[in-house]
């Protein structure tokens, strides 16, 4: 009866709540949870580090990604996770989260938990946001495929280990968006997005 849903890695499954709106029924919920499989899966020792905003935040990430490529995803407010049992009308469960943070800055000597209140949002945020808009960038603005920027952001993980900052992942999605587009605009853009909050130095120009 909980309003939680969440991944036991342990027994590799998935939970749903059943408080307020029934969890199950929001696919950015069961998305995201899934999130969380696929970091275990890709890396059994996902833990340290920042790795509990990244993995919360590549959640959020996974799901919108997923929504935004829906018929009216990407008008009816593509930056909301959890559009319907986060963001619902009436009796709102809770807040929900955004992926059109621009306003949040990320502190390398900073360990970013999850759902941690940081100064203008929550840590989570601070990794959705550069994904998501590197993904509405390259899909909406250069018309590349959806396809091709999950690919990079999945790539990403393989090779990392144990504690991972924000800093080191979003060098490894860059590398893992040259190597995998090369002489296209992603690692470009997912460099733009990252260095808007610091996470990165913008070397573009």
């Amino acid at each position: 009866g909980a309003d939680n849903s969440y991944y036991t890695s342990g027994t590799n499954r998935l939970s749903f709540g059943h408080g307020c709106v029934d969890d199950s029924e929001d696919s950015d919920v069961m998305l995201h949870e899934y999130g969380h499989a696929i970091h275990y899966s890709i890396n059994s020792n996902w833990s340290g580090g920042d790795t509990g905003a990244i993995g919360e935040g590549f959640g959020d990430y996974w799901a919108g990604s997923y929504s935004y490529s829906t018929p009216n995803g990407a008008v009816y407010h593509p930056e909301w996770i959890f559009s319907w049992d986060g963001h619902g009308t009436g009796n709102q469960c809770w807040a929900g989260r955004l992926m059109n943070k621009l306003n949040l800055v990320y502190v390398h000597s900073t360990y970013y938990g999850a759902h941690q209140g940081i100064p203008g949002g929550q840590s989570d945020e601070l990794w959705s946001t550069p994904l998501f808009q590197s993904l509405i960038t390259l899909v909406g603005t250069h018309g590349k495929t959806r396809d091709s920027v999950d690919q990079i952001v999945l790539e990403s993980h393989f090779g990392i280990g144990f504690g991972p900052k924000m800093r080191d992942l979003a060098y490894a999605t860059i590398a893992a968006a040259q190597a995998l587009q090369p002489g296209q605009p992603h690692a470009m853009v997912f460099t733009q997005k990252f260095a808007h909050h610091n996470i990165v130095e913008d070397l573009t120009g």
